[in-house]
């Protein structure tokens, strides 16, 4: 699995992915928990993005990309949703299919 700068992990196979290079976030859960990751509910993601499949370029005009933001609520609700010491990925798709792993969270300082 390799990293960009923006929090994006390319997998090839999504089974094979490994949070031991995401430190100290330790395990994946189901909902928000200290020192782990969780995907965002179906309904989130619609909220996000209008759809439950987003891809890469919608993840960044609504999550990254700060000055072409239109409507800031979306993006304060996600970021302002995140604890310190936990994560949130979101799967990125391309043509339907998954590619990407976006990764969001705050240190524990």
């Amino acid at each position: 699995m390799s990293r960009d700068s923006a929090g994006f992990a390319s997998v090839a196979i999504l089974k094979t992915f490994n949070l031991a290079s995401i430190n100290p976030l330790d395990d994946i859960a189901h909902e928000p928990q200290f020192e782990m990751v969780c995907s965002l509910t179906d309904s989130e993601l619609h909220q996000l993005f209008s759809t439950i499949e987003p891809t890469r370029s919608m993840v960044e005009s609504v999550l990254l990309n700060e000055q072409e933001i239109e409507d800031w609520e979306p993006w304060e609700k996600f970021w302002d949703g995140i604890d310190h010491g936990e994560g949130r990925y979101i799967i990125v798709y391309e043509n339907g299919q998954p590619t990407e792993i976006f990764f969001a969270g705050y240190s524990f300082d």
